[in-house]
């Protein structure tokens, strides 16, 4: 059935989307005020069915994939969704028909998830080869996904991305000399630092540099076992990995728990269910542990993003907030200055990721 309610996009006439799913509205009328919906829950009122969140009309690989973006999206985000309250093929209204093929939409979307959405979050932790043999893997179209070769493309990356991000954490980079540039991620060790670090060189704060260079190999104690800034260092590193653990997250949640939205449309493809489904379940993975390790590169945070690392970042907040007690804990200053730096790093990854998804989601709704 296509549009029979249409919604008027003058003030007051266009749904305000939030999170989940809702109660039937009230009002006959929909605004902000007594109507609250989801964009699942739009589409099959303005198709003039009953109140749900699983209308008949939309492609049930369309809705799984709509119900996720639905709650994974900002608030502001949210709202460029109701561009595709619109008729097939433009939108994901009256989108099941004879001649709508669901699993090609099932291929469209692993293909997304494999070329597309993992390489991004290869490329910001500077993992490009990686990135590329994912990129290079033949389209994944009906019937022609080589699970094999995908499967081992995938265990390659999520080797490097957990080895890379193990070692940042690990503090080894941090004190193994001699230093190249051809390593990205120096944040102290040798003379690559002050490319690293300019502001903190050209205030000439070699006190500071030289305080992190000891914490870092555990030396921040003297002879006399006081402690000389090791237990800040200590405590900063704790904060700056929660902190880069909880931000790298939403690169493994985004568009994957919603409860509303199961299976998603990338699972079932290999293996029918969402636990048999290895090469979805390795991808999440992998972006997630590229997100973990991004966090970590000192050269692109500062050559591109102008901010410190989430580690760097914590340890001077931790030591402004030991120096001024009104700024409150020192571990929370510590990771709220590492989740801003966090989120610095890994803006650009979602700005692209929402362009691509909504990219999907046409290619979807034209099948």
């Amino acid at each position: 059935m296509p549009i029979v309610n249409p919604i008027s996009s003058e003030p007051g006439g266009m749904p305000w989307l939030s999170v989940g799913a809702h109660d039937e509205p009230t009002s006959i009328f929909p605004d902000q005020g007594d109507w609250q919906w989801c964009m699942m829950e739009a589409a099959a009122w303005i198709a003039d069915e009953a109140w749900s969140d699983d209308p008949a009309n939309v492609s049930p690989v369309i809705a799984q994939l709509c119900k996720a973006l639905n709650d994974t999206f900002t608030d502001t985000e949210r709202q460029d969704l109701k561009t595709y309250l619109a008729a097939a093929p433009d939108g994901v209204i009256d989108t099941v028909s004879p001649g709508a093929d669901e699993t090609t939409r099932k291929y469209l979307s692993t293909n997304w998830l494999i070329r597309t959405y993992l390489p991004a979050w290869l490329d910001v932790a500077g993992l490009t080869d990686e990135a590329d043999v994912l990129q290079a893997l033949p389209a994944i179209a009906s019937g022609t996904i080589d699970a094999e070769e995908t499967e081992a493309a995938l265990s390659m990356a999520g080797t490097v991305a957990r080895a890379v991000s193990d070692y940042n954490w690990s503090d080894q980079d941090w004190v193994t000399l001699p230093c190249t540039p051809e390593r990205v991620d120096y944040p102290i060790a040798g003379d690559y630092f002050f490319k690293l670090w300019p502001d903190l060189v050209a205030d000439t704060d070699h006190a500071t540099l030289e305080l992190a260079q000891r914490c870092s190999r555990g030396a921040g104690y003297s002879s006399t076992g006081a402690d000389a800034g090791q237990a800040a260092w200590d405590g900063a590193r704790k904060a700056a990995r929660a902190a880069a653990w909880d931000l790298s997250g939403v690169a493994h949640s985004l568009m994957w728990d919603s409860t509303r939205a199961t299976p998603l449309p990338w699972t079932a493809v290999t293996g029918g269910v969402t636990d048999g489904d290895t090469v979805g379940l390795a991808a999440w993975t992998v972006a997630r542990d590229a997100a973990f390790a991004a966090c970590t590169q000192g050269a692109n945070a500062r050559d591109t993003h102008d901010i410190y690392e989430v580690r760097f970042a914590a340890w001077l907040a931790w030591l402004e907030a030991e120096a001024d007690p009104s700024l409150g804990s020192p571990y929370a200053y510590a990771y709220s200055a590492a989740a801003t730096s966090a989120g610095t790093i890994l803006a650009p990854v979602f700005t692209t990721v929402k362009t691509s998804v909504l990219a999907l989601l046409a290619a979807m709704c034209a099948v």
